[in-house]
């Protein structure tokens, strides 16, 4: 097949809605399908096109954003030759904004069965602009679309209930949505989206310059906790770095910490740190590439998941069983994966994940048995299993395709 993404984001932005795509291209290909990309460029597009080269990319350029989000005559013919020249079989929306609509409009009109991935539906919407934010989305919208914005029924203030409003509209226009997760999927029908739901786990697919198999934990003595993600509120990192605190108070201190990303509480999260004496325990790796991200984890005896309520099915969870090590983390809504080998923390806050790093530095076979259980559950995250479920919600999607 002829495969075409529509990706609101950047390629070179960071977070596991992007990896998940750079992850699903990789598998698709192998199955020998042909993958193309609608994003926008942002002014990165040699770095774009080191990921996706000439011809498999059309990147829509900054000087039309704008006017894009206004049905830009130009970007529309842009796009539509695109798919046109490239006979494209399926397109597969993965955000809900200006890129993703466009999609849907011209799949529409040409025939063309269209699948949408659903990557998140918890955003919080904090600080000043919960009521005014959420008017202004919906304007936005009434002008992009010539319709208005129904809002969700999920959510604590207009803004996320019109955020996830347009992702619930999306998931309307579309023949099959993917949910990368079990409640995901019930939280969309619970908002009284009708479309055919098919639980797809985000893939694993191993960077081309790594060639060393997962192997399993023998020896977990001196813990490595390895905390992978973007350092922002929802992920909660400050909150991670209290439960090293702890941790270290109630042991020997022979353990060690790496944090592995960038954004906003990387700060806080360091100052916290040095505040609390554990600076020293913790390595602050910044952002790395993912051949340097499997590198941690394969060096880890747990990753560490520390968001809560927020996630659906984070990439790291793949990352981690398929390179055969356990998960801590405390969201008692994820499953996949981590129902066989995740440790849950009795409680989401620090002192929760303290009690169970501390079970962890005591006893040293907990890691080595969650890697043997890692091994088992990483299979659900393979690019074969994913490359067969798509598949199967391709033929779903023509068959029951939207007119």
């Amino acid at each position: 097949m002829n495969i075409c993404i529509f990706l609101d984001s950047p390629l070179h932005a960071p977070g596991g809605m992007v990896q998940s795509v750079l992850n699903q291209r990789l598998a698709l290909q192998a199955a020998g399908h042909t993958v193309y990309l609608v994003c926008l460029g942002r002014g990165k597009a040699a770095d774009v096109r080191t990921l996706f080269a000439k011809p498999y990319v059309c990147i829509i350029n900054d000087h039309v954003n704008f006017a894009y989000l206004l049905n830009n005559p130009l970007a529309t013919w842009q796009v539509h030759r695109f798919l046109k020249r490239h006979n494209i079989d399926v397109v597969h929306v993965q955000s809900d904004m200006s890129t993703a609509n466009l999609g849907v409009k011209l799949a529409r009109r040409m025939g063309i069965p269209v699948l949408s991935t659903v990557h998140n539906f918890f955003w919080p919407a904090t600080g000043p602009l919960q009521t005014s934010g959420g008017f202004l989305l919906q304007a936005v919208y009434l002008l992009h679309s010539g319709h208005r914005l129904r809002l969700s029924t999920f959510g604590d203030n207009r803004l996320e209930r019109a955020v996830r409003g347009m992702t619930e509209t999306m998931c309307r226009q579309v023949d099959v949505v993917i949910a990368p997760s079990a409640h995901l999927k019930n939280k969309l029908q619970e908002c009284g989206v009708t479309t055919d739901i098919e639980v797809i786990p985000n893939p694993y697919y191993a960077p081309a310059e790594s060639e060393q198999a997962p192997t399993l934990l023998s020896n977990a003595h001196s813990p490595h906790f390895v905390w992978i993600g973007r350092c922002a509120p929802e992920k909660r990192l400050v909150e991670f770095v209290k439960a090293v605190a702890l941790t270290a108070t109630q042991t020997n201190q022979d353990f060690r910490v790496t944090i592995v990303g960038d954004g906003p509480d990387l700060v806080r999260a360091k100052a916290l740190a040095s505040k609390e004496g554990v600076a020293w325990l913790i390595n602050f790796a910044g952002r790395v590439d993912n051949r340097k991200v499997t590198q941690y984890i394969d060096d880890a005896s747990f990753t560490v998941l520390s968001s809560y309520h927020f996630d659906n099915q984070p990439v790291v969870i793949a990352e981690s069983l398929s390179r055969f090590r356990g998960v801590l983390y405390c969201d008692e809504r994820i499953t996949e994966g981590v129902a066989q080998a995740g440790l849950r923390t009795a409680s989401p806050d620090a002192a929760g994940f303290a009690d169970s790093m501390v079970q962890i530095v005591a006893d040293p076979a907990i890691a080595v048995r969650y890697s043997h259980l890692a091994k088992a559950a990483g299979e659900e995250f393979s690019y074969t299993q994913f490359t067969k479920r798509f598949e199967e919600a391709v033929r779903v999607a023509r068959s029951r395709r939207v007119v």
